[in-house]
C-alpha cells in the first residue's frame, strides 16, 4: 500500500514483450483504453483455458479502472525501438489517468528531463554488510562468504559507477557465488571474462552435451542481437545467424535445429523462451548477451558485415567492452579487424574529425 491507504495489486508488463505487441498487433493498441490493458487482453487470449483467460482479463481491468494497480514497466531500455512511443505512454497516458506506474531502467539510459512530474530514485549497490549476508545464506557460512569477499577485493576490478566492489551489483554477486559453489578446491578466476565464461559453460552444460557447431552458433546468435539492439531473437534471426556461418555444410542447420529443439524442451538456460511459435527467445540476462558478443569478436572467422566500427558503437556496447578487456589480445585485435586497420594505421579521415591513429 502507499501511505497507508488500500492495498495496491501489482501487473508487470515486460518493455521488450510490449515492443513485440507493437509490432504484431497494432490496431489492438490503437483502440485500446491504454497499452496495458491491450498487452493484457492479448497475453490471456493465449490461455488453454478460455473461461479462466476471461476471468484473469476482467479482473485485472476491473483492478485498473478503479485505480487500485501499480504498473511495474519493467526494462524500459529494453523496449527497442518503441522505447520513445512506450516512454511516453508512461508519461502521456499513464500517468494522467491516474495509474500508479513504477518504471525500471538500466542506469544511464533514461534522462531525469524525459519524466516530468515522475520520482526519480537509484537502487544503492549492496553494502557489505549485505553482500556478506547474502552471500552467508546462499553458500551456509560466514567463512565461505568472507573468502569469497577477500578474493573479490584481492582480484576483480571495482565497479566503475559506483567505485566499490563489483560484487555490490546483485547479478554479479550471484555470479560469484555459482562459481564458488562449482569450483570447491579450484582456483577463482581472475577476470570477469573467465567468470563469465565459467557461468556459461554451467548453464550450457546442465541442458547435455553441446556441440562445437552450437556453441559458434550462440556466438553469432548473440554477436547480432548486439549489434542490432534488440534483445528478442526471432526465428529469422537464428536461421540468418546459422546461414551466416554456414557454409556448404550442415553442421551450423544441424546446430540450429538442436537449439531450437533444446529451448523448446526447457535445456537451454542462456536463453529465456518468450513464445514458441513463432519462436521468440532472449538471452536469459543482458550480460550473458554481451559476453557472447565480446567472445565472438576474438574469433577472425566471425561475420561482422553491418557491424558499425567501436567508435560509433553506442552506449549498449560499454559492458561488451568491460567484459572484452579481460579477453587479452584476442579482443584487441577483434576490434582492430572490425576497425579496418591496414598496416599498423587507423585512417578515420572523414569519420571522426578527421583524425588519424597509428597502430
Amino acid at each position: 500500500s502507499l501511505d497507508g491507504e488500500a492495498e495496491l495489486i501489482p501487473i508487470v508488463v515486460r518493455a521488450q514483450q510490449l515492443h513485440l505487441a507493437l509490432q504484431t498487433s497494432r490496431a489492438h493498441f490503437t483502440a485500446a483504453w491504454n497499452y496495458v490493458d491491450a498487452f493484457l487482453q492479448l497475453g490471456h487470449d493465449e490461455e488453454e483455458d478460455p473461461q479462466h483467460a476471461a476471468f484473469m482479463y476482467r479482473f485485472l481491468r476491473q483492478v485498473m479502472m478503479a485505480r487500485r494497480a501499480i504498473l511495474l514497466i519493467d526494462g524500459l531500455d529494453e523496449g527497442g525501438s518503441s522505447y520513445e512511443e512506450i516512454r511516453r505512454h508512461v508519461v502521456e497516458v499513464l500517468a494522467p489517468q491516474g495509474h500508479v506506474v513504477v518504471a525500471t531502467s538500466r542506469p544511464g539510459s533514461i534522462r531525469a528531463d524525459q519524466f516530468g512530474g515522475f520520482h526519480m530514485l537509484s537502487l544503492s549497490c549492496l553494502s557489505d554488510e549485505q553482500q556478506r549476508q547474502t552471500l552467508t545464506q546462499r553458500l551456509g557460512s560466514e567463512e565461505f562468504a568472507d573468502s569469497l569477499l577477500e578474493y573479490v577485493t584481492e582480484y576483480m576490478p571495482v565497479d566503475s559507477d559506483s567505485g566499490g566492489r563489483i560484487s555490490a551489483n546483485p547479478l554479479m554477486l550471484s555470479l560469484f557465488a555459482s562459481v564458488y559453489e562449482l569450483r570447491q578446491g579450484i582456483a577463482m578466476p581472475t577476470t570477469t571474462a573467465e567468470l563469465y565464461q565459467i557461468a556459461s559453460e554451467a548453464m550450457l552444460t546442465r541442458g547435455g552435451i553441446t556441440s562445437i557447431e552450437l556453441r559458434k552458433l550462440l556466438q553469432v546468435v548473440f554477436f547480432r542481437a548486439q549489434v542490432s539492439g534488440h534483445r528478442v531473437i526471432t526465428a529469422d534471426d537464428l536461421a540468418a545467424a546459422a546461414t551466416s556461418i554456414g557454409g556448404k555444410g550442415d553442421g551450423a542447420h544441424a546446430a540450429l535445429s538442436e537449439l531450437k529443439g533444446r529451448v523448446l524442451r526447457g535445456h537451454m538456460p542462456l536463453f529465456a523462451l518468450l513464445q514458441a511459435e513463432p519462436l521468440q527467445v532472449q538471452s536469459s540476462h543482458l550480460s550473458f548477451q554481451e559476453y557472447f558478443a565480446a567472445r565472438a569478436l576474438c574469433k577472425p572467422g566471425t561475420p561482422l558485415a553491418g557491424t558499425p566500427p567501436p567508435w560509433q558503437w553506442p552506449i549498449g556496447w560499454a559492458n561488451t567492452v568491460t567484459i572484452g578487456e579481460g579477453m587479452g589480445d584476442a579482443f584487441g585485435k577483434g576490434l582492430v579487424r572490425l576497425a579496418g586497420v591496414r598496416g599498423g594505421e587507423l585512417n578515420l579521415s572523414g569519420e571522426n574529425g578527421g583524425a588519424k591513429l597509428g597502430g
